[in-house]
């Protein structure tokens, strides 16, 4: 029986329950609920528990998830994990939960430890190819921070012992590491090495970690290029032949600006010695760089750019054989007044690309989310300023509402499998002069640029007492709509303190909001 005759089914054994039990007021109720609620096929619908799956509701706080396929229709999801709840600054621990198709935490209660000894920052996951999943971090359990990374199975199980497989050692500071897979169910791993901070500027390195945990390049990492006056803030990409490709700010040889570099599986350098120089135009706004893999060993770098004193949107693809496939210094992607800032990027399955981010040109439009299509050949193909994702006209067109935002945590962006892109975030909607919606909302832009969940999209978590949700991050579950996880703390006894919550978006089903069936 499809979903649509379970509903009325469902209705009419309401109506039976009511007409023998309760008063015809609450009846009245009762068949409103059902009206407004069941009845034609609409598009971005909940299909999990109306609330949301709970992934992590230990005592203590949880935060930041991040999310990554588990290929089965599911997601592996981490977080950072604050227990116990007595010890207000106990140090990050690093969880992890799998949530099956139909909403089901398949890992014991709160979640898998990943990594608990020390104090585990700024982690990293993806998916590890064979339905587990990565994942890399900072950690002090030394006593100075050091990379660590771990790989966890489809069924939760920790292979790379119960401590993790740890990359670096020495003294040296460093920044956060950026993970990608080899596409041999092991990863590539860069990060910033600021050395001792005595005079000594920040080099990029690099290390592949193969299917056993075992360190595949020379102890501390393959360097990128020449040290001149520093490397800063890189981010990894697959190239898509076991090898990866590194962007950075900073130097490259005797040039500074964005730079490039590609490493085969064997840690060979591809592009010089020195890497690739994108852009010199008044340095990139570092660690504003993204990357996307172009399916024949190159990729399409997208970085904010100062060139023209506000901050804007610049875009370049550098082909497998190490050269600039669009113009000289980078393809606009949005040139306006104000800030536009913290970019994501991924493909439309046509050689091209989509490009998201905030927006700040007008006060009016506060930090709007925007998104961009470039073909092939760089040219941008939908609105020239591009496409609103947040900001439309309220009802009755003397105010504009917003989504105010505050930094790339409260937003994400997975491709919808179509050439269009699926858009998560953290936002409050004005809808009209008196009303206001928030929480966590999700958006669909099909290829030909248009936004089809209506003009707000499709609100997958309300917040209507503003208690606190956030950092939504999402991925297409490849049956046609996407997982959702953020954090949460609508627990009463956990103020400013988060759980950990899940949800699954449809197209084209039948929603049934029983009053019975609201949790």
């Amino acid at each position: 029986m499809n979903a649509k005759r379970w509903c009325y089914l469902l209705i009419g054994l309401l109506v039976i329950a009511v007409l023998g039990s309760v008063s015809k007021t609450v009846f009245a109720q009762a068949i409103t609920i059902v009206q407004t609620s069941v009845g034609t096929p609409v598009t971005g619908l909940i299909q999990w528990q109306r609330d949301g799956v709970p992934l992590a509701t230990a005592l203590g706080n949880q935060r930041r998830p991040q999310i990554v396929a588990d290929g089965a229709a599911g997601a592996i999801v981490l977080w950072e994990d604050h227990r116990p709840y007595w010890n207000p600054d106990a140090p990050a621990d690093l969880y992890a939960q799998r949530v099956s198709a139909d909403g089901q935490p398949l890992w014991q209660l709160d979640g898998v430890p990943v990594a608990a000894l020390g104090d585990q920052f700024e982690p990293q996951l993806i998916s590890d190819g064979a339905g587990g999943a990565i994942v890399t971090w900072l950690d002090d359990r030394t006593g100075q921070w050091q990379i660590y990374a771990q790989r966890i199975t489809a069924a939760g199980v920790l292979l790379w012992g119960t401590d993790g497989v740890q990359l670096t050692s020495g003294a040296s500071e460093l920044g956060p590491p950026m993970i990608t897979s080899d596409q041999a169910e092991g990863a590539i791993i860069t990060w910033a090495d600021y050395g001792d901070r005595q005079g000594v500027w920040p080099i990029v390195r690099v290390q592949r970690l193969r299917a056993d945990g075992a360190l595949a390049w020379a102890t501390g990492g393959i360097t990128v290029t020449y040290p001149w006056r520093g490397q800063f803030a890189p981010q990894i990409t697959s190239d898509g032949n076991g090898g990866a490709i590194v962007a950075w700010a900073g130097d490259c040889g005797i040039w500074s600006g964005l730079c490039v570099q590609r490493l085969q599986s064997d840690g060979a350098l591809v592009w010089g010695r020195s890497g690739l120089l994108l852009s010199i135009s008044n340095h990139p706004r570092y660690p504003k760089i993204r990357l996307w893999p172009d399916g024949a060993g190159g990729a399409t770098v997208v970085w904010v750019d100062i060139r023209h004193l506000n901050a804007d949107i610049y875009a370049q693809r550098v082909i497998a054989e190490g050269s600039a496939a669009w113009p000289g210094g980078g393809v606009p992607v949005i040139i306006a007044d104000g800030d536009q800032g913290d970019p994501l990027v991924i493909d439309d399955r046509q050689d091209g690309v989509i490009v998201s981010w905030y927006d700040a040109r007008t006060e009016e439009t506060k930090r709007g989310i925007y998104v961009q299509h470039l073909d092939t050949n760089g040219r941008a193909t939908w609105s020239p300023s591009g496409v609103p994702v947040t900001v439309w006209a309220s009802p009755n067109l003397s105010e504009t509402a917003n989504s105010f935002l505050s930094s790339s945590y409260y937003y994400d962006m997975a491709g919808d499998g179509a050439g269009g892109a699926l858009i998560t975030w953290w936002g409050s909607m004005k809808v009209n002069n008196t009303t206001w919606l928030g929480g966590i909302w999700l958006q669909r832009v099909v290829a030909e640029g248009t936004k089809v969940w209506g003009s707000l999209g499709a609100l997958v978590q309300p917040d209507p007492d503003y208690k606190g949700v956030s950092a939504p991050r999402l991925l297409n579950d490849r049956l046609g709509g996407a997982i959702v996880v953020w954090e949460d703390n609508r627990r009463w006894y956990k103020t400013d303190e988060y759980d950990i919550y899940a949800q699954r978006v449809v197209e084209g089903a039948y929603r049934c909001y029983l009053p019975m069936m609201n949790r």
